[in-house]
């Protein structure tokens, strides 16, 4: 019993001379965080938020700008300049304008707290025209269990550097959520991409201007069971199984940006790894100003 009384006033003496130290340090600036992505022959939107301090108060509630900035998109091809004059639902700053594939913007705004922020994006890529896609063969993996599908498509690479993301999309899953789906370049597809499971990213250093062929291998995943086929259902589920491949022709600036977006995530499940420094093409802050133009195509 005496010990047991000895090893509790050693706890509560421990606790005691617990002291807090407030930091004294300079927090960290904020940073206005521009999220704009300009795709061809779609309406012109751009999110604005605020970097969050690592350390100090953090609101992440109040992180989205939906007043107080002013914007200014410039149309350099055709020396246009158009103003934001409304927000959307989704806290977007609406322009009435639409993107032009093969023309350039620039990106100018000014907010009382954060100052003049400035970008620039070098000519809006043109969609790629797939010209034939098949999901028909299985691929070959070791183990018991589901076997992966194949997509095996061809695309002819437009004049020109050009940089592309890839994914695929489960849709009406059994939780009625739409999903990526994980997937990998097939071992006979000469290509240099790199994934993180949900994204390939590709350039074309290695077939430029040619017709390529690529195929991705991906597991039929979401949809309760795992059997599958064409027009088959989830025996769990009674949903049909369907897929949506979606297809980036990206600016230069959009695909270093998703890509070390894409790293960092990576490196968090490390904790071993370096941080990853994400990309960023903004003056006097942070985010992304980019253009892109995109091919759906519908997969059973």
């Amino acid at each position: 019993m005496k010990k047991i009384a000895i090893y509790l006033s050693f706890i509560l003496l421990v606790i005691s001379c617990k002291k807090e130290i407030p930091f004294t340090g300079a927090l960290q600036k904020e940073f206005i965080v521009v999220n704009g992505f300009i795709q061809d022959d779609s309406i012109v939107k751009v999110s604005l938020s605020h970097s969050t301090p690592s350390i100090g108060i953090v609101d992440t509630l109040a992180n989205q700008i939906t007043f107080g900035a002013t914007l200014l998109i410039t149309d350099l091809t055709t020396n246009e300049k158009f103003t934001s004059d409304s927000v959307d639902i989704e806290g977007n700053y609406i322009f009435k304008t639409k993107g032009i594939k093969g023309h350039n913007y620039q990106l100018a705004l000014n907010h009382p707290e954060y100052g003049v922020v400035s970008s620039t994006i070098t000519s809006i890529p043109s969609p790629v025209s797939i010209s034939e896609w098949d999901t028909s063969s299985i691929a070959s993996t070791k183990g018991k269990g589901a076997k992966n599908k194949l997509l095996n498509f061809t695309f002819t690479d437009p004049i020109g550097k050009n940089y592309y993301v890839f994914k695929i999309v489960a849709i009406d899953t059994s939780d009625f959520v739409d999903r990526n789906v994980t997937i990998r370049v097939q071992d006979n597809t000469q290509i240099s991409g790199k994934t993180n499971g949900d994204f390939l990213f590709l350039d074309d250093e290695l077939f430029e201007n040619q017709t390529k062929s690529v195929s991705l291998n991906f597991r039929p995943s979401y949809y309760g069971s795992e059997s599958f086929g064409p027009g088959s259902f989830g025996s769990n589920t009674g949903v049909e199984r369907k897929y949506r491949f979606e297809f980036y022709n990206v600016t230069e600036e959009v695909y270093n940006y998703l890509l070390s977006v894409s790293n960092s995530v990576q490196s968090r499940k490390n904790p071993l790894s370096e941080p990853v420094k994400v990309y960023t093409n903004i003056t006097n802050g942070m985010g992304i100003f980019g253009g892109y133009a995109k091919t759906v195509v519908l997969l059973k």
